[in-house]
Order: structure tokens, then sequence, then C-alpha cells
């Protein structure tokens, strides 16, 4: 069984960039307000875009970004005077302290070239790298700032001027990601870290290996995970919009966007949007853990990558990446369906499964199982686990209020925390959703004493749904329906409960 030390799910989705040319005004990136909607709806803060200088196109813009909460990898072409750059960004930096995160190197130097102080290609580039790592390190403002290297046909060859090398993993004729990320992978220096800064796919199937929407929204989430499951330290989408027209449909670059020229969403930006929104959502600090776990079944491709999100809820991604796309007749090929079983060390109180490809809203819903049965296909799967609380003092730990119900025939309803001591006959204990941690001292489950348990039927749809939540701790039966609502019934066993002792309501 793997006990996997993860990382938080914040920080796993504050690592996924989108590039955004918001420094190019002739087309869709001039509407700011536009781009800062489709970034807040995809649920990410960080953009890959050009190096700022004063009285660039997009200036405005860049401000507005950062004043907004957007972080920025900034790109800079070779020029000649690199530390005048390095000037333009810090007085940038220091107007908006926080939004710089990241400088990059000279742009896939195979594609666009590379020239400095009377070199080229990529001599150049590595002069320039250097120069700019040391003009960074001398800024009093971005000492410190992370450095990217530059690109080219795949990363840089180079070992000095850079922390982190970029790679660009592309690809091709619309085949799955993994392979040309490991081909990508193999050209980095032994020992660095790297991260990916342009990855994608044009949703102009037949042109220069596109693909359809679906298969985009598949494969960019495949990238995700993939590039973070071999140690990436950030992972850029390319890119945001489909920015300019393409009337004839021939220009594959006008069609990389999550969103479309129209500004529509495409299936990427709405899985994105799905992904970002079940991994969020946490609290800003909790207590770190770990979660063990194996995942077994007939197919030996499925991966998977652990985050936490809360204390005591991990989300472990399962994704089985497949071809489905035929490059050849331009069309989808239909995934392989087969069944995996994960199996957690302890028993969950709560197992929900979510298709970020299909929507935010739980497929699948499980309560006081260690293990489950999926359906893995091509769409990645979140399966949130919320650990048991496996003794009754955990589920009694948030008890504040004591009930006194020493006469028969009362009616109790639980509130929060309450710890309730029942000391007459025929009493009803009522308990609605969110009812929090609950003790009933005193429940006498014999059907003579008429004691009786009332649950909402949004809790439990009736008492076969109920026994599945019930187990045994000591001398206690604790009854669990979520990560925050336990009911303990204190000097009681399970052989004592039947379906007389509850309701349904």
């Amino acid at each position: 069984m793997t006990k996997a030390t993860v990382a938080s799910a914040a920080s796993f989705v504050a690592s996924i960039g989108i590039d955004a040319e918001i420094d190019y005004t002739d087309g869709k990136y001039a509407n700011i307000q536009n781009v800062l909607a489709d970034l807040k709806y995809i649920g990410v803060s960080l953009i890959r875009t050009a190096a700022y200088w004063t009285g660039m196109q997009g200036q405005a813009a860049y401000n507005l970004a950062a004043s907004s909460g957007i972080r920025f990898d900034m790109l800079l072409y070779t020029n000649n005077t690199p530390a005048n750059s390095v000037t333009q960004m810090a007085n940038f930096a220091a107007a908006h302290p926080g939004a710089l995160v990241a400088i990059e190197g000279p742009n896939e130097i195979n594609n666009f070239g590379a020239s400095y102080n009377g070199l080229t290609g990529a001599p150049a580039a590595i002069a320039f790298q250097n120069a700019l790592y040391a003009d960074v390190g001398a800024s009093s403002v971005l000492h410190g700032t992370t450095v990217y290297s530059y690109t080219m046909n795949a990363g840089a060859s180079s070992t000095t001027g850079y922390d982190y090398a970029a790679i660009h993993p592309y690809a091709n004729n619309g085949a799955a990601p993994l392979a040309y990320l490991k081909s990508n992978l193999a050209s980095i220096p032994s020992g660095k870290p790297f991260v990916a800064t342009e990855s994608g796919y044009s949703t102009l199937p037949g042109v220069s290996g596109g693909v359809d929407a679906h298969v985009q929204a598949i494969y960019d989430l495949d990238m995700i995970f993939d590039a973070k499951s071999a140690g990436a330290a950030t992972v850029i989408l390319y890119e945001l919009l489909d920015a300019y027209p393409d009337a004839t449909n021939t220009n594959t670059g006008n069609h990389y966007g999550l969103f479309d020229y129209s500004n529509a969403a495409k299936p990427a930006a709405v899985a994105l949007h799905d992904l970002t929104t079940i991994l969020g959502g946490g609290p800003s600090s909790f207590t770190p853990g770990s979660v063990s776990y194996t995942i077994g079944g007939a197919d030996k491709t499925t991966n998977s990558l652990a985050l936490q999100k809360a204390t005591n809820v991990f989300d472990v991604v399962i994704w089985d990446e497949q071809t489905i796309w035929n490059n050849t007749t331009h069309s989808e090929i239909a995934p392989v369906t087969h069944t995996d079983t994960i199996r957690f060390a302890n028993v969950q109180a709560t197992i929900a499964v979510y298709d970020p490809i299909s929507g935010t809203t739980p497929i699948a819903v499980y309560h006081n199982v260690a293990s489950i049965t999926l359906a893995v296909g091509a769409d990645p799967l979140i399966v949130e686990a919320t650990h048991l609380a496996t003794t009754a003092s955990a589920a009694k730990a948030g008890a504040s209020k004591t009930i006194e119900a020493v006469a028969s025939g009362m009616v109790i309803v639980g509130a929060k925390g309450d710890v309730i001591k029942a000391g007459g006959n025929d009493d009803t204990f009522v308990f609605h959703k969110g009812f929090g941690n609950e003790t009933i001292d005193g429940f006498l489950p014999s059907p003579a004493s008429g004691d009786v348990i009332h649950f909402d039927k949004s809790l439990f749809a009736n008492y076969a749904a109920l026994e599945g939540a019930m187990q045994q701790s000591g001398g206690n039966v604790v009854i669990t329906y979520d990560a925050h609502d336990h009911l303990v019934l204190d000097h009681v066993s399970m052989s004592q409960l039947s379906s007389a002792n509850f309701m349904f309501v």
C-alpha cells in the first residue's frame, strides 16, 4: 500500500498557469476585462506574457491585472541591454509586490532565433541567459526572483543562468501528451528542476495535428497531471484566447485558446474551471498529513496523484491516458473503460468521486467504506476521501453543550456539539442535516423503552443506508455521516440496535 506524502490542493492549483499575451492590443487580449473574467472563471491566477517595460502596448492592462491579484511569468527575448530590461521589471515588481513570480529567458530560439552581443543561436541565448541571471541577482528588488531558462526544441542545453529548466512539451499529430513530455524531460540537464511553460492543443482538426475541443479538454488535463506527477514546479497551458480571426480555418496557431474567438468557453476552459473548483474551497491552513492507498485493476496504465485539501480531507487524482484521436480520419477514438479499485488503509467517512470533464457535482458518493470500484476511461477522476474519526472520543471532540432529558416522552432536536443525557423512556432524538458532533448518553435501544432517533432522509434514506454508516468503537456506537457530522451512542452495541430504533423523515 502506498503512503503518499502529499502537496496541498491549493498549491497544486496555484502552480497552474496560462499563456495570456496581454501585451498585444490588436486582438482579443486588448479587452483586459474579458481576460480577467476568463481567468477568474478557470480559477487560474498565473499568466505567462512578455516582459514589462514602460511605454509598452498593454501597459495599463499589466497594472490592472496585477492589482487584481494576477501573478506573472515574464518572458524576455534577447536584446543587448538585459540590465535595462531587468530595471523595467523591477519597477513593475516594486509597484506590485508579489506579482512578478518568475522571469523567463528567450522563447523557442529554434523558431524565433536569438542574437546577443554579436552572437547568434544557442551561444547567444546562453550568454544572454547568464547575463540576465546576474542582473536579476544584483537587483535590490528582484534578488531571489525565480529565473526560468530559455527554450529551444525541448529545453535548455546549458546548466547555468537559471533556477528552473523550461520546456515546451507539445505533442504531434493529435497524440496523447505523456510520450512527448518524457522526450522533453530527457533533454533537461541532470539534476535541474523544471517547469513546463507552454503546452496545448489546437482545436482545428485536420490541420497540423489539431484535435476537436473535447479531446483538447482531456489532453490538457492529462498534461497538467503528467507534468505535475513528473515533478514540474509549474505547468502553463497555451493559451487563454483564440485572439485572432481565421475565416478560412487554415491557421492552426489561432485555435489553441481555451476560449474561442467569440470568447465562449471551450470544453477545456470548462474542465479547468471544474478542476480548480473541485480542488478549491479548502481552509487557508490545516494540519498536513498523508494518505495510504492502492489502486488495482486489469489496466496497468492508470496513474494517480494525491493532494490534501484540508485536515483529514485528501483528493486522489486518477487518470488513464489513452489515444483518443485519429489523426488520419480527424475524429475521436472511443476510449476503453476498465474497472479499477482504490483501497484506502482505513475506513473513510465519505468518498466522493468527481469527473472534471463533466461537472463539479460528484458522480458517486460513498459513506463508511475503505474501498470503492471505479469505471476508468479517458476522463480523469478525482476521488475525495474524508478520513473517519476512529474513536468515540474523536467524535466527541466538538461537544460543547449538555442537555439533560430526565422526563419521559421528550422530543430533543440535536444541535452542533450537544451531549444529550437521556434519563427517561419514549424519548425522540431529532437530527437534521449539519447536526455536527453529537453524543447521546443513556439511549435505551430496547424496543420496550420506546427511544427513537429521527434522521432527515437527506442524511440517510433508510435503515440499510444507516447500517453502512455505523461502526463499533469500544463500548459505543459511532454513526458517521461525514467528517463534520457524527453521532455517538454511549454504552450501546450495534447488536442491540434495529430498524425499530430509527425513523427517516
